[in-house]
Protein backbone atom coordinates (compact mmCIF):
# COMPACT_ATOMS: atom_id res chain seq x y z
CA UNK A 1 0.00 0.00 0.00
CA UNK A 2 2.53 2.48 0.77
CA UNK A 3 4.17 1.96 -2.97
CA UNK A 4 0.96 3.30 -4.48
CA UNK A 5 1.28 6.45 -6.09
CA UNK A 6 -0.86 9.48 -3.94
CA UNK A 7 -3.06 10.02 -6.29
CA UNK A 8 -3.93 6.15 -6.67
CA UNK A 9 -4.38 6.26 -2.51
CA UNK A 10 -5.97 9.24 -2.14
CA UNK A 11 -8.97 8.51 -4.92
CA UNK A 12 -12.17 7.53 -2.88
CA UNK A 13 -12.32 4.22 -4.53
CA UNK A 14 -9.00 2.80 -2.65
CA UNK A 15 -9.37 0.72 0.42
CA UNK A 16 -6.58 0.98 2.09
CA UNK A 17 -8.23 2.79 5.06
CA UNK A 18 -10.50 -0.37 5.47
CA UNK A 19 -7.68 -3.06 5.24
CA UNK A 20 -5.57 -0.55 7.67
CA UNK A 21 -7.99 -0.63 10.00
CA UNK A 22 -9.08 -4.66 9.87
CA UNK A 23 -5.39 -5.23 10.33
CA UNK A 24 -5.21 -3.10 13.10
CA UNK A 25 -8.25 -4.59 15.14
CA UNK A 26 -5.81 -6.94 17.30
CA UNK A 27 -6.99 -4.00 20.07
CA UNK A 28 -9.64 -1.81 20.47
CA UNK A 29 -8.78 1.62 20.61
CA UNK A 30 -11.43 3.86 22.16
CA UNK A 31 -9.99 7.17 22.06
CA UNK A 32 -10.44 7.17 18.11
CA UNK A 33 -14.03 6.94 18.54
CA UNK A 34 -16.78 9.63 19.63
CA UNK A 35 -18.90 7.76 21.94
CA UNK A 36 -21.58 9.69 23.58
CA UNK A 37 -23.82 9.33 26.96
CA UNK A 38 -27.35 9.61 27.34
CA UNK A 39 -26.65 13.51 27.65
CA UNK A 40 -24.83 13.65 24.40
CA UNK A 41 -21.34 14.47 26.28
CA UNK A 42 -18.53 12.10 24.94
CA UNK A 43 -17.83 9.53 27.26
CA UNK A 44 -13.88 8.32 27.42
CA UNK A 45 -13.74 4.83 28.18
CA UNK A 46 -10.99 4.33 30.67
CA UNK A 47 -10.29 0.01 30.50
CA UNK A 48 -9.51 -1.11 34.69
CA UNK A 49 -6.64 -3.57 34.68
CA UNK A 50 -8.22 -6.16 37.06
CA UNK A 51 -11.77 -6.29 34.44
CA UNK A 52 -12.85 -7.61 31.29
CA UNK A 53 -15.53 -5.77 28.87
CA UNK A 54 -17.93 -7.34 27.36
CA UNK A 55 -19.05 -4.23 23.99
CA UNK A 56 -22.91 -4.74 23.32
CA UNK A 57 -23.46 -3.61 19.88
CA UNK A 58 -27.04 -2.83 19.04
CA UNK A 59 -29.79 -0.47 17.35
CA UNK A 60 -33.36 0.26 18.19
CA UNK A 61 -34.73 -1.23 15.34
CA UNK A 62 -33.50 -4.66 16.09
CA UNK A 63 -36.01 -6.95 17.99
CA UNK A 64 -33.04 -9.75 18.70
CA UNK A 65 -30.94 -6.86 20.33
CA UNK A 66 -34.08 -5.20 22.26
CA UNK A 67 -34.90 -8.91 23.39
CA UNK A 68 -31.12 -9.65 24.68
CA UNK A 69 -31.33 -6.18 26.80
CA UNK A 70 -33.90 -7.85 28.57
CA UNK A 71 -32.27 -10.83 29.05
CA UNK A 72 -28.86 -9.04 29.95
CA UNK A 73 -31.51 -6.81 32.48
CA UNK A 74 -32.76 -10.31 33.86
CA UNK A 75 -28.95 -11.89 34.76
CA UNK A 76 -27.09 -8.83 35.07
CA UNK A 77 -25.50 -11.01 37.94
CA UNK A 78 -23.36 -12.75 35.61
CA UNK A 79 -21.52 -10.19 35.11
CA UNK A 80 -20.72 -8.60 38.79
CA UNK A 81 -19.71 -12.25 39.41
CA UNK A 82 -17.40 -12.68 36.95
CA UNK A 83 -15.82 -9.08 36.95
CA UNK A 84 -16.93 -8.36 33.74
CA UNK A 85 -18.01 -4.87 32.32
CA UNK A 86 -21.03 -4.44 30.36
CA UNK A 87 -20.93 -1.67 27.76
CA UNK A 88 -23.78 -1.04 25.45
CA UNK A 89 -22.80 0.59 22.36
CA UNK A 90 -25.94 1.98 19.68
CA UNK A 91 -25.28 2.59 16.38
CA UNK A 92 -28.91 4.61 16.34
CA UNK A 93 -28.01 8.22 14.87
CA UNK A 94 -31.52 9.49 16.42
CA UNK A 95 -30.74 10.64 19.67
CA UNK A 96 -33.65 11.47 21.17
CA UNK A 97 -35.05 8.34 20.54
CA UNK A 98 -32.46 6.34 21.68
CA UNK A 99 -32.22 8.41 25.05
CA UNK A 100 -35.93 7.66 25.92
CA UNK A 101 -35.41 3.88 25.07
CA UNK A 102 -32.97 4.41 27.87
CA UNK A 103 -34.51 6.44 30.17
CA UNK A 104 -37.61 3.89 29.95
CA UNK A 105 -35.79 1.02 30.51
CA UNK A 106 -33.19 2.54 33.26
CA UNK A 107 -30.49 -0.32 32.25
CA UNK A 108 -27.55 -0.66 34.79
CA UNK A 109 -24.39 -0.66 32.97
CA UNK A 110 -22.82 1.88 30.69
CA UNK A 111 -24.90 2.95 27.52
CA UNK A 112 -23.57 5.10 24.56
CA UNK A 113 -24.01 6.09 21.07
CA UNK A 114 -21.61 6.38 18.23
CA UNK A 115 -21.45 10.35 17.98
CA UNK A 116 -19.26 10.10 14.67
CA UNK A 117 -21.07 8.94 11.08
CA UNK A 118 -17.74 8.49 9.65
CA UNK A 119 -15.08 6.81 12.28
CA UNK A 120 -17.30 4.14 13.75
CA UNK A 121 -16.41 1.19 16.17
CA UNK A 122 -18.20 -0.83 14.58
CA UNK A 123 -16.98 -0.25 11.15
CA UNK A 124 -13.55 -0.85 12.43
CA UNK A 125 -14.53 -3.84 14.36
CA UNK A 126 -16.52 -5.35 10.92
CA UNK A 127 -19.74 -5.77 13.03
CA UNK A 128 -22.30 -5.56 9.99
CA UNK A 129 -25.11 -8.38 12.02
CA UNK A 130 -26.68 -7.35 15.15
CA UNK A 131 -26.93 -8.28 17.57
CA UNK A 132 -22.86 -8.52 18.30
CA UNK A 133 -20.82 -9.05 21.34
CA UNK A 134 -17.29 -8.32 21.56
CA UNK A 135 -15.21 -9.86 24.61
CA UNK A 136 -12.18 -7.66 25.15
CA UNK A 137 -9.61 -7.84 28.28
CA UNK A 138 -8.02 -4.36 29.99
CA UNK A 139 -5.95 -3.94 27.11
CA UNK A 140 -8.71 -3.67 24.93
CA UNK A 141 -7.60 -7.00 23.12
CA UNK A 142 -10.26 -8.96 21.47
CA UNK A 143 -10.67 -12.27 23.81
CA UNK A 144 -13.95 -13.68 21.73
CA UNK A 145 -16.66 -12.61 19.74
CA UNK A 146 -20.52 -13.49 20.31
CA UNK A 147 -23.49 -13.10 18.25
CA UNK A 148 -26.30 -13.26 20.95
CA UNK A 149 -26.22 -13.11 24.86
CA UNK A 150 -27.03 -16.42 24.68
CA UNK A 151 -23.87 -17.41 23.59
CA UNK A 152 -21.87 -15.03 25.59
CA UNK A 153 -24.13 -16.64 29.19
CA UNK A 154 -22.89 -20.44 27.72
CA UNK A 155 -18.94 -19.11 27.69
CA UNK A 156 -19.21 -17.76 31.18
CA UNK A 157 -21.16 -20.62 32.66
CA UNK A 158 -18.48 -23.10 30.82
CA UNK A 159 -15.37 -21.55 30.87
CA UNK A 160 -13.23 -20.01 34.28
CA UNK A 161 -11.86 -16.13 33.17
CA UNK A 162 -8.90 -14.90 34.44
Amino acid sequence: MRMQEDSIQDHPLNSNALIKSLLDTEAVKFARYDLGDIDDNKKDIILDDAKLYLLDFWFLRCPPCLRDHKRMQNDYSIFKENNVTLISISKDDNYESWRNYLNKHDFPWINLREQDPEIRLTYDLSIWSYPAYVLINSKGTIQKRFNGFAQFQQYINNKKLP
